[in-house]
């Protein structure tokens, strides 16, 4: 390693001076090239997973809502079973999935 860096000096200094600024300017650009590259390889990769990230936080939004909208529903059905004194009535009252029962499914 360190004979092969010597050698590179060596084959820099005899460069004319227009030779090495041509060197040095590949050089530079070439590691520009690859690092902007790089960034945009990641850049994709943290708009993908901000992507994967939004979709699983909406499908726990939807969850919650109808689990609320259930509870709500079940909360009044309980209500008027609870303010009625006809219990022939309670086989009229909606039956339906449990909060539990549809977040299982989705």
């Amino acid at each position: 390693m360190l004979a092969r860096k010597s050698m590179v000096k060596k084959k820099l200094e005899n460069m004319h001076l227009q030779e090495r600024i041509n060197y040095g300017y590949k050089k530079v650009i070439s590691m520009m090239l690859i690092s902007g590259l790089f960034s945009i390889v990641v850049i994709g990769v943290l708009f993908a997973n901000m992507g994967n990230y939004i979709e699983n936080v909406t499908a726990a939004d939807q969850a919650v809502k109808i689990c609320r909208i259930s509870v709500n529903a079940a909360a009044r059905n309980i209500r008027e079973m609870a303010l009625n004194d006809d219990t022939s009535a309670y086989d009229g009252y909606e039956q339906s999935k449990s909060c539990l029962q549809r977040l299982m499914m989705s």
